[in-house]
Parts: structure tokens; sequence; C-alpha cells
């Protein structure tokens, strides 16, 4: 049976997978390709709005999102360019099967989508998901497919031009003026620059502007980064760049602490009593460890049922997947296309006003064509400013806030020391730590297992 003929007939191919517990040829041999098929047919079956494709990428995103099962770099794994895990693909293959087909908004339930059928939908998922991984955690699924994917334009608002890119050395020292906290949330690297000279050199010079404005103000402004090592896989691609993410920064701090640079001494010192690093995917044993000097104050927390706020998730604080409201922002579609082909480049910069009441959001990702800055010198980084994603992300900054405030002996955080040690509690439940930078610049910081640290 042709490949068309596949496509033509596949609800009942899906039934029978049900019933029979394997693959029909000719995709028993290459299942990658079938579970592309699947996908493009929950594309078409979608039909139109507006006149493009409904169940785009973003609606996909939404719907992963919504059901609490995200899927991290969702279009580089449907295009082959990122390997798949096994945990992805149930989780899209549910999400499939339970809104295959959108009918009415009226007819096909709340959302106007119907399943596949009535009854398990796993018995259909299932051999899929063996017959697609067989003895492997992750594949890549065939790139061939990427010239007959679903591309369709996502955004419908009026576009923004591109010369309101801001420059990054215009964003930084203006709102660090007036912020009493700002908050950096990367995902492949804190700075932009076309070499990793110029990104050390970008790094330091962002430091320097933030000691030079503590020397005319001396006002106590707190310092946050977050990544993400990953879980440290070494055959997973997505693994390898999330820990090359994290050592790249430890590498910025440093340059900034090692460097031949006037003042070194001085303005290290400084940072280190005022930044700190969140860092997920963390043993809370080696949290634990990290700790303990607290461990009295912070268990007394524990105990209390309501110490961990509903709704927080881990991606409201790292903001891997992109907030609904976001995608539908054309600013957002500027900084990394029409359809996010560049969302592997975000990263984020949060400020918080001198009040401590509400947190501004920028966008940024390297410029292929530096940015002039207001007086003429080029940057790297393009910014946008973006609205706010709501109030469950508001809350997790300030919940991260809150934490490093508990951490640094010379914040002075408008925040109770109870809300501070939930937050910590938080923040440890959700297998996230929060590093001093003589902690986070230990060589067996990023170490996952505790027998690595003992």
């Amino acid at each position: 049976m042709s490949s068309k003929g596949c496509m033509e007939d596949m609800d009942s191919m899906l039934q029978r997978i049900g019933e029979t517990g394997s693959l029909p040829e000719p995709f028993a041999a290459d299942p990658g390709r079938f579970f592309l098929a699947i996908h493009h047919r929950w594309v078409d079956n979608g039909g139109k709005l507006a006149g493009k494709p409904r169940n785009s990428i973003r609606n996909l995103a939404d719907l992963l999102e919504t059901k609490g099962t995200p899927v991290r770099s969702l279009r580089s794994k449907i295009n082959g360019e990122t390997r798949l895990k096994i945990d992805d693909a149930v989780a899209l293959l549910d999400i499939y099967f339970s809104h295959w087909r959108f009918e009415t908004a009226e007819g096909g339930g709340d959302s106007g989508y119907v399943p596949l059928r009535a009854g398990n939908l796993k018995e259909i998922r299932n051999p899929i998901s063996s017959f697609l991984f067989q003895n492997q955690t992750a594949i890549h699924l065939p790139e061939a497919e990427k010239r007959q994917r679903s591309n369709p334009k996502t955004i419908e608002a009026e576009p923004v031009d591109a010369a309101l890119f801001l420059a990054g050395r215009d964003v930084i020292p203006e709102n660090f003026r007036t912020s009493s906290a700002v908050m950096t949330i990367s995902r492949v690297g804190s700075v932009a620059g076309p070499t990793t000279a110029t990104a050390i050199r970008a790094f330091c010079e962002i430091i320097d502007s933030y000691w030079q404005m503590y020397r005319k103000d001396e006002v106590n402004r707190t310092l946050i980064w977050i990544v993400d090592p990953g879980d440290r896989d070494i055959r997973n691609e997505d693994s390898l760049a999330a820990f090359a993410n994290a050592e790249q920064l430890a590498t910025f701090f440093r340059a900034v602490r090692l460097m031949n640079n006037p003042g070194a001494e001085a303005r290290w010192s400084w940072l280190s009593a005022h930044a700190v690093v969140l860092v997920g995917s963390m043993d809370v044993a080696i949290t634990d460890r990290l700790y303990a000097s607290e461990s009295e104050r912070l268990e007394s927390i524990a105990k209390k049922a309501d110490s961990i706020p509903r709704g927080i998730k881990y991606s409201h604080f790292l903001l891997d997947t992109p907030p609904p409201n976001w995608l539908r922002l054309p600013q957002f579609a500027l900084l990394y296309g029409e359809d996010f082909e560049e969302l592997e480049k975000s990263s984020f910069m949060l400020w918080l006003d001198d009040a401590e009441t509400q947190w501004r959001y920028f966008g940024y990702a390297p410029a292929l064509t530096p940015i002039l800055s207001k007086d003429g010198t080029p940057s790297f980084a393009k910014f946008l400013e973006l609205d706010s994603p709501g109030p469950i992300y508001d809350r997790a900054a300030s919940i991260v806030h809150a934490a490093a405030c508990f951490r640094l002996e010379s914040c002075s955080c408008n925040v109770t020391e109870d809300e501070q040690l939930r937050s910590m509690i938080t923040l440890r439940h959700l297998d996230f730590a929060v590093f001093l930078l003589s902690e986070f610049l230990n060589a067996e910081t990023l170490s996952r297992q505790p027998s690595l640290t003992s």
C-alpha cells in the first residue's frame, strides 16, 4: 500500500493497531515516518481557521500545556532537527488521539474536538510508541518530511517593524537604573555574541555597568540568573545543549572574577554579595546538603501543607514552554520567527520595579546584523518588550526573588522571612536549588547524583 493510500485509510489503520497491537506495512519498518503521518493527518483533521490550518504547532503546544504535558523544542522535534524522547511521543499521541478531529464548538465537547474512538486510546498509543523507540530512549524523526509538514503563519495581528528592535546596550542599563531586581533566563546563552570571546566581553561589560551604577547610587539590587543543566544524558543532544548553557554561564562568571580588569576584586566582591543562580534539575539530596545550615528553619515551613502555591509548575520559572498569550504577540514572532523556528535561541530578562510591585518582561535573541545602540555602539542582542505572560508567571518570578533574598545577606527586599522560607521550599519541591556565586562555581555544582558531591 502506498503512503498516500495509508493516509487515506488512517482511521481504520489506527483502529486495527488497537486490535492487533502491530503496525501495518510499510510503516512497521519505519515507525518514525508513520508517526509523522499521524501528525500530518491530525493537522488535516483540524481544518482551517481564518484560512490557515487550525492545528498549527502553536495550537499543539497550547493543547500540551493545558494538559500539563508540555514538550520542549516542539517544532524542532517534529521537524527531525532535535531528538524526540519517548515521553514526548506519548504526550503527542495522547493529544492527537484525544483531539483527533475538529467538528464544531457546539458538537465536539467543550473544545470542538472529538477523540479517535470511544474507549481506551492507550491500546493504540502504546504499540506505536513501542515500535517507535524499541530499545532507544530518543530518536530523530525523518528530516525528509520537513518539506511536507504544515507550516502555518501563526500571527494575525499587525506586524511589528523590525526597526523597533532595542539594543541590549540600551535596554539593560536603562532598566537596571529603575529596578530593585533583574532576572535573566537563558536557554542557549545568557549573552549573545558572534564568538565566545565576544560573548564573554559583553557579559563582563554588563556586570561592570551594574557595578558602576551601584557605585553611583549605592542601591542594593538583586541579580538572578536561571539555568537548567538538563538530565546530563550524553546521548541526548538537548541534554548536551542544556548542560553547555549552564557551564557557559559559569565561564562568564569566572571571566568577571579572573580577567585582568581595573577594580576586578571590588567588583567581584560586590557581585558575590548581590547575585544568585537558580539551577534546575537538581537532586534533592544535593539541595539539602547545600542548605544544611538552614535545615531547621526550612523544615519548620516544609511541614505546612500550604507551602507550595497551587498551579505553580517548573515551566513557569524557566519559560521553556512559551506562555500561550506570548505566542499571539507579533513581537514574539518578530524575535523568534513567524513559526517560532528560532525559539531555541530565546532568552528573557525580567525587571522588578523599585517599588517591588510589577515585573517587566523582555525577550531577546542573537542579532544576525548588529543592532546599533543610542551611542552608535553595535549590540549583538536584539530586545523587545513583551506583555506580562500572566499572574502565575509573575508569582513564579516573585518566588525566585524571595528565595534569592533569603540567601543574600545584602538583600533588602520587602518580603517577610516566612515568605522567603516558603519560596525556598517551593523551589526545592520543584527540583530547583538557589546557589550563591561561590557555590555555583564549585566544579561539582552541576553534578546530579549525590555520590558525586559527597
